[in-house]
């Protein structure tokens, strides 16, 4: 018989009974392929590649995301003061405080000598993105709350989420990366060969059980602030 991927299911083995008894169905052997902790591969050299011009670059990269950031936060904080209140009350405010912590929590993990630096042009690319849709699609001009939203759990209640939202969200892109990475090594050790693009930019990244460690790591911290 076949299984549901097309592959040759162990076959059970039947012990034959003495008179009187019942049979023995023995269970079949599963081989599953190795977890992820037990392949030993190492962290690649990170996203310069391990080259001198690929590390100046990394921290040119590095100089404009930090500027960038000052001018965003600049702007959250100008947005607060034009509306005299919490600036994420809407939509546009949301996303624009949500990109900033974002930006602002992966600077700081490189800030503590964290190993991160391979998560910035996702970050960035998806933060841009998102900027891009709060600018044209969901921008709200500067006005007062609703009586009704007028709370001091706005600045509990929703400052919490934007700052345990964009921590996820490190976790998330981990974890996208680690899928990647995983399916990488699971190729290399089945004697394939990956393209050279998909080699090119898998060997930069860290172990994918480095890369699912970061993302655990990442959760567990900020999920008892969640919740």
């Amino acid at each position: 018989a076949l299984s549901a991927t097309g592959a040759a299911a162990p076959a059970a083995t039947v012990k034959k009974a003495q008179a009187g008894g019942t049979a023995v169905l023995d269970r079949p052997e599963v081989i599953t392929r190795s977890a992820t902790g037990t392949r030993d591969v190492p962290d690649g050299p990170g996203a310069a590649g391990g080259t001198f011009k690929g590390d100046l670059w990394g921290r040119i990269a590095v100089s404009l995301t930090v500027v960038a950031f000052l001018v965003e936060a600049g702007g959250v904080a100008t947005r607060a003061l034009s509306v005299q209140r919490a600036p994420w009350a809407n939509m546009y405010e949301f996303s624009i405080t949500f990109s900033t912590v974002a930006v602002g929590s992966y600077l700081v993990l490189l800030a503590l000598k964290k190993n991160v630096r391979w998560i910035g042009l996702p970050l960035v690319t998806t933060v841009l993105l998102d900027l891009g849709i709060a600018v044209t699609t969901l921008y709200t001009d500067s006005d007062q709350l609703v009586p009704a939203l007028h709370s001091y759990w706005l600045w509990i209640h929703v400052s919490t989420a934007i700052i345990c939202g964009a921590v996820f969200y490190l976790g998330a892109v981990g974890t996208v990366l680690y899928l990647f990475r995983d399916s990488y090594e699971s190729k290399l050790a089945s004697g394939g060969t990956p393209g050279k693009f998909a080699s090119s930019v898998m060997e930069r990244l860290p172990s994918a059980s480095s890369l699912d460690k970061f993302s655990y790591r990442i959760n567990a911290a900020v999920f008892p602030l969640w919740t």
